[in-house]
């Protein structure tokens, strides 16, 4: 399977500190992003990197990608959001978290994020029982609409028609598959983008993806070193504001923002890397 391109790896880099120890890649995915940092860092600061992801298959895969660093590398299958679980209290001197779905989810057309091809409506990435099917067919119609809502910013009416769609489909047959799903958007006459759209708000909030992030955000100032730094990558637009409002009150509060204007890639890496349009970088030091 193709490796996934990481974005903004130069401009990353830079957000490191210098002799930083202890360093965790929050969202290791393929490892790109840990590979570029340990090709192009002094090695005899580093004590340790923390490869952290959820999912244990896109782990298996980082472990060989980054095959050679092992003495340099901790794996561990869980979520950021349990960093406080996973390290000691401000022990880590920088932390990355890309927040982008790793191109493997997509290509893996068995797991559901993909609308190009038929399968069961998983769209986890852990594996949990918590599947888009199941959300899909037992969650209520203002559920369903406020999710459309939100993540999708589908108009409150329009969002509830498609709801309410929605629930009367599952009465008749349950919606277990990608395609039938598919087959209930195309009634609105839905091209493939507002299709990827819905897609996108299901995976968001079967995975408490923007839960998750609060969560981290709430425990960083307990995570950093003196002098730590945190990068963090968006995609969508809520993710953004959450981070970006999230460093605007700590950098109240003994942070120092590293770059008042988010940081995006230049049409150079998006011509090569089109999944890098819509990544904003953000980062933050604890003074």
């Amino acid at each position: 399977m193709e490796r996934h391109k990481p974005v903004l790896v130069e401009e990353v880099f830079s957000f490191v500190p210098e002799k930083a120890k202890i360093l965790v890649d929050g969202t290791l995915g393929h490892g790109g992003h840990t590979q570029y940092i340990l090709e192009n860092i002094e090695h005899n600061s580093i004590e340790k990197i923390y490869g952290i992801d959820v999912d244990s298959k896109v782990l298996g895969r980082a472990r060989e990608n980054l095959f050679g660093y092992e003495k340099k590398l901790v794996f561990t299958n869980d979520s950021y959001s349990n960093i406080d679980k996973i390290l000691n209290p401000n022990s880590v001197d920088f932390i990355l978290l890309d927040l982008g779905v790793n191109m493997e989810h997509f290509k893996d057309f068995d797991r559901g994020f993909s609308i190009k091809e038929n399968s069961y409506l998983d769209m986890t990435f852990d594996g949990s029982k918590n599947t888009a099917a199941n959300f899909i067919n037992t969650a209520s119609t203002d559920t369903i609409a406020s999710m459309l809502h939100d993540f999708g910013d589908f108009s409150y009416k329009f969002s509830q028609a498609i709801a309410d769609t929605i629930i009367q489909k599952r009465k008749i047959k349950p919606i277990n598959t990608t395609f039938e799903l598919i087959d209930i958007l195309k009634e609105f006459r839905f091209g493939q983008k507002k299709i990827a759209v819905v897609f996108q708000c299901i995976r968001i909030k079967v995975n408490l993806e923007l839960e998750k992030l609060k969560t981290f955000l709430d425990k960083l100032p307990y995570i950093l070193s003196k002098g730590g730094v945190c990068a963090i990558i968006t995609y969508h637009s809520i993710e953004d504001r959450i981070v970006k409002f999230a460093f605007k009150d700590y950098s109240k509060n003994g942070f120092q923002l590293i770059n008042k204007k988010v940081i995006k890639p230049s049409w150079e890496e998006i011509s090569n890397n089109k999944a890098a349009r819509s990544a904003k970088l953000r980062g933050i030091k604890l003074l």
